[in-house]
């Protein structure tokens, strides 16, 4: 009796719906590491509705960091400037509550120096 191999009309799918399924849980665990917020504390104002366009953000802690698009800059003063010298776009600015009103002027004054004049600030709605 000669031995002919059948072919298999049925597909195995366990490997790959193991595969998936531990991507999948990797994914959802990290996550939320990846996502590293600062601490800021916005000002509540009674306007709700800006809107957002493509620009840079600059974030004021309560201790004085100051961060552009989420990259913490160590001297302000000095590393902020060929920075906003090379980008003519918007700034934005999200100041912690508790910061000093000068230190939010000064760098206000940087941006200001480097040729950018549109300048936004950015709040929270007042919560009811």
């Amino acid at each position: 009796m000669i031995y002919k191999p059948r072919s298999i009309s049925s597909i195995n799918i366990t490997s790959l719906v193991d595969v998936s399924l531990t991507i999948l849980v990797i994914f959802i665990l990290s996550a939320p590491l990846l996502q590293s917020g600062l601490d800021i504390q916005l000002p509540q104002t009674a306007v709700t509705n800006y809107k957002a366009e493509e620009g840079l953000t600059i974030s004021i802690t309560k201790q004085k960091k100051v961060f552009i698009n989420g990259t913490e800059i160590q001297r302000p003063h000095k590393e902020l400037m060929p920075i906003l010298t090379s980008s003519n776009k918007k700034v934005y600015i999200k100041g912690d509550k508790d910061v000093p009103y000068g230190f939010v002027m000064e760098m206000i004054g940087l941006i200001k120096s480097a040729g950018i004049e549109d300048v936004g600030l950015i709040s929270e709605p007042r919560r009811r």
